[in-house]
């Protein structure tokens, strides 16, 4: 409305700028005034999503710790980890894939009653345990997999041959 009104002569750009730049002054004072405030509740907010994003529970083998999701400093590569484990209590860790992004879920493994996780890599996402390389569930999926994959080689050589 104001750039309206300076094109229509009724006011100059002077004065639109004199009443910004007061507002402006009195928004940037309010902030000062709470910028510790709302430090705090920034902080705070990434804490919880930090909390949300990178723990996935209790660790199965002290019972006492939380399984976080952590990269290493030294080779930069994603694994589950116990947080007693800069203690010496604990050194239970699991592999991750290391590639896509990684969300944990409020749900256990029907078939090793781990911690289940959210993989989006791409377009694709996928379900899995954090104990994959071991889970029983993953063995047979692998083994249907082949299965399928031996099924779907025979139907190609089978073809061929006619």
């Amino acid at each position: 409305q104001e750039m309206e009104d300076i094109q229509q002569g009724k006011t100059n750009r002077d004065n639109v700028l004199a009443k910004s730049k007061i507002g402006l002054l009195s928004i940037l004072k309010e902030f000062k005034e709470k910028e510790d405030k709302i430090g705090e509740d920034l902080v705070k907010g990434l804490q919880r999503y930090w909390k949300d994003t990178e723990e996935l529970g209790s660790c199965p083998k002290c019972g006492d710790g939380i399984l976080r999701i952590v990269q290493s400093p030294k080779t930069g590569k994603r694994f589950v980890g116990c947080s007693n484990y800069k203690d010496g209590v604990c050194d239970q860790t699991f592999p991750l894939p290391q590639k896509g992004s990684i969300a944990p879920l409020e749900k256990a493994c029907p078939h090793c009653d781990h911690h289940m996780i959210k993989v989006v890599s791409g377009r694709r996402a996928w379900e899995t345990c954090i104990n994959w390389t071991q889970c029983p569930g993953r063995q047979d999926d692998l083994k249907a997999l082949d299965e399928r994959r031996s099924k779907q080689s025979h139907k190609d050589e089978g073809g061929k041959n006619s």
